[in-house]
């Protein structure tokens, strides 16, 4: 397999012999993924291999969790329809608008 530029020959190679220790080895499909989830993850190749020496000093089995992904970006709570101002969960609001309200939540 042809590994990217950004990664360390020998960094890899330490990791799939981590891999092989742990009797968990990568074939050439994992690897692969587990390239591809690295450079998904992590914006600099610095940041990548700092995350495989983490994964192994720390015992881990892989090498990028949920948690790493950036988070979509959210649009916030939802509002109310009626008054366009406040996010239907704050309680306050539900009292503060009145009955005949649009959004569900608030009846």
């Amino acid at each position: 397999m042809e590994l990217p530029v950004w990664m360390d020959l020998t960094q890899w190679n330490e990791y799939k012999a981590y891999r092989q220790e742990m009797k968990k080895p990568l074939g050439p499909i994992a690897e692969r993924k587990a390239i591809a989830a690295l450079e998904r993850a992590f914006r600099t190749p610095e940041e990548r291999k700092a995350r495989i020496d983490m994964a192994m000093a720390n015992g881990w089995q892989g090498l990028v969790f949920q948690n790493d992904y950036p988070k979509p970006k959210s649009n916030g709570p939802a509002l109310c329809q009626r008054c366009k101002t406040k996010p239907v969960t704050t309680r306050f609001h539900m009292q503060w608008c009145s009955n005949d309200c649009m959004m569900a939540d608030h009846r």
